[in-house]
């Protein structure tokens, strides 16, 4: 009797053993046909992004590109200003010198000579 329960109950667990068996050979032959089936879109997908990096690429060059030209306008600018500005300040020089000479013309003639 004992023996027959004994053989009972490894022939359930053998039963539920292959009934598990059977679910995860089936839940990895459907991975594998998912995985399968899913490889063309996940490519289309990387390739998409490939794209879109690729035009993300392009414009961060385009718009270094212009913030480079940009500056540069920017220096020419600024070197123009400067150089009108030591314009005006030599013209400025030029005539505090000719006021200076005036000057010292006017206090030699009001100074007596020694």
């Amino acid at each position: 009797m004992k023996k027959e329960k004994l053989e009972q109950l490894l022939k359930i667990e053998d039963e539920q053993l292959h009934k598990l068996n059977n679910i995860v050979v089936k839940a990895i032959d459907e991975e594998k046909l998912l995985s399968q089936k899913l490889a063309p879109i996940i490519m289309v997908s990387q390739n998409r992004k490939e794209v879109k990096d690729r035009q993300r690429a392009i414009n961060d060059y385009l718009v270094n590109l212009k913030a480079e030209v940009e500056i540069r306008n920017v220096h020419q600018k600024l070197d123009l200003l400067i150089t009108e500005q030591m314009k005006t300040l030599f013209e400025i020089q030029k005539e505090q010198i000719n006021m200076m000479e005036e000057i010292k013309e006017v206090i030699r003639d009001i100074s007596p000579v020694s």
